[in-house]
């Protein structure tokens, strides 16, 4: 497995992280770029929220036009 992402749509290869508090140090945000590039290696997009962006209605628009242009279905010829 190269990843667990908190939630994921496969067949867009979105992942979608949660960041708290833990995810600020130096350490950690290092940690996650480089799993966000290996990811990225592989065609998926990590979007990183945080707790403002929880249940924020800009948020949802951005993860319905985010699928809507990853859609495999949007791709076909």
């Amino acid at each position: 497995m190269l990843a667990r992402a908190d939630l994921a749509y496969p067949s867009a290869k979105l992942a979608i992280e949660y960041d708290g508090d833990t995810h600020f140090s130096r350490r950690r945000g290092e940690t996650d770029r480089q799993r966000d590039a290996a990811l990225a290696g592989y065609g998926w997009l990590t979007l990183r929220l945080g707790p403002d962006d929880v249940g924020a209605a800009p948020t949802y628009q951005r993860i319905d036009d985010l699928l809507a242009d990853r859609s495999p279905a949007r791709h076909r010829g």
